[in-house]
């Protein structure tokens, strides 16, 4: 990349595609560029006094939500352009600020959607929340909801609301750990795992976290491997999968209802964040 124009970068690899800005250590940090991350890939920009634009030799990034994320690169003014699917894959090209190519793929596997669970497919409690998950499939929903989170967490601060109550990095701290435990409920029920899963004690695992004494940066790449994860798992999953049931916590659920319920959860303190902390 050129030189002075890592905000460029930013606006490019971090706020149009996604990825989360990586801190360059300190010897490196004055040479200038710019690091990012996904969950699976880093991307390490450095500055060329004599910058020319690879337009033919690439990276190329496996995506789930391609469309969404062509459709955000258009709208932010950077130019996409489609090209023959690869064998299994579809595919674009997306050029970023400094003409380099940047190559996006997505599976083309078919997979099975879940359908919207029903009630007795998830705890009582939760049936609020639910509503505001919008659609009729679990992992479009997870999807949604992370692009929420990052958008909000990248820029979210302000102190708790009330005495007591979580620090904005306690809260995405408490998102993974409840996406780890509903994933592996989730994960149980769909092998049909006869006994009953135990409940946890929330308040007890984001005290004992050390969420609060980690970066922001650490905590975004954790969530975004554990949601890309249970993504992964879920786009398995047969029709009949989807549907298994068992006992979590005391309460029958289904498989599809405890991934909506990851989702739902995740909206519930996304209002939380918005309303009391930003």
């Amino acid at each position: 990349m050129p030189a002075g124009q890592e905000d460029k970068a930013r606006a490019f690899y971090g706020e149009a595609l996604g990825l989360s800005e990586v801190t360059k250590p300190e010897h490196l940090a004055k040479r200038g560029g710019a690091w990012f991350r996904s969950a699976s890939a880093e991307i390490h920009l450095g500055i060329d006094p004599d910058f020319r634009p690879a337009k033919k030799a690439h990276p190329a990034l496996l995506v789930d939500d391609l469309q969404g994320l062509a459709d955000r690169c258009t709208a932010a003014g950077y130019d996409v352009t489609s090209d023959q699917p690869l064998p299994g894959y579809e595919r674009l090209y997306v050029t970023d600020p400094f003409g380099n190519r940047i190559e996006l793929l997505r599976p083309a596997v078919q997979r099975a959607r879940s359908g919207r669970p029903q009630a007795g497919e998830y705890a009582d409690y939760a049936q609020k929340d639910l509503e505001f998950v919008k659609g009729d499939d679990a992992i479009e929903a997870l999807e949604s909801s992370r692009d929420e989170t990052l958008d909000l967490f990248r820029t979210a601060s302000g102190p708790p609301y009330a005495p007591g109550k979580w620090t904005i990095r306690e809260i995405l701290g408490h998102l993974i750990d409840d996406e780890r435990v509903f994933a592996y409920r989730l994960f149980c029920l769909s092998r049909k795992e006869p006994r009953g899963l135990p409940g946890f004690d929330e308040k007890t695992y984001a005290a004992a976290s050390g969420a609060e004494q980690r970066s922001m940066e650490s905590l975004l790449g954790e969530y975004q491997a554990v949601r890309a994860s249970t993504i992964a798992f879920l786009a398995s999953l047969t029709p009949e999968q989807w549907l298994r049931r068992g006992v979590v916590n005391g309460y029958k659920a289904s498989v599809r209802g405890l991934a909506f319920h990851i989702a739902s959860h995740e909206l519930h303190h996304l209002r939380i964040v918005r309303e009391r902390y930003v």
